[in-house]
């Protein structure tokens, strides 16, 4: 767009909202896991089912977490500092961008899809 000069091009990419909960989830049934497995170790024994099952599942809960972090979907988001000539109808420059912040007379923008 003329009058519209590009400072930095800022790309994130992060973990979906879906992958952020699997990994939540399988953190707190971790931690669970753990003590689980701290109690039954110590009053049963290391032999018993119920230790070797709550082994398992903080088991489980750790390759969880690492398949999700690993090959979980991301989602890259672009965002643009720019600066914006005074001959720019402001209207139509928000009309295709969305203001993220401000930062003095720099603009933080990504692109309306």
């Amino acid at each position: 767009m003329d009058g519209v000069t590009i400072l930095q091009v800022i790309t994130d990419t992060f973990l979906n909202e879906t992958s952020q909960d699997i990994i939540a989830g399988s953190v707190i049934v971790g931690i669970i896991a753990v003590f689980l497995t701290l109690i039954f170790w110590s009053e049963i024994g290391l032999n018993s089912g119920w230790t070797i099952a709550s082994m398992l599942l903080l088991f489980s809960c750790i390759t969880l977490i690492i398949i999700e972090a690993t090959c979980g979907d991301r989602i890259t988001e672009i965002t643009y500092r720019v600066l914006v000539d005074s001959t720019v109808d402001i209207n139509e420059f928000f009309s295709k961008y969305e203001l993220i912040r401000t930062e003095g007379l720099i603009y933080v923008v990504k692109p309306i899809n």
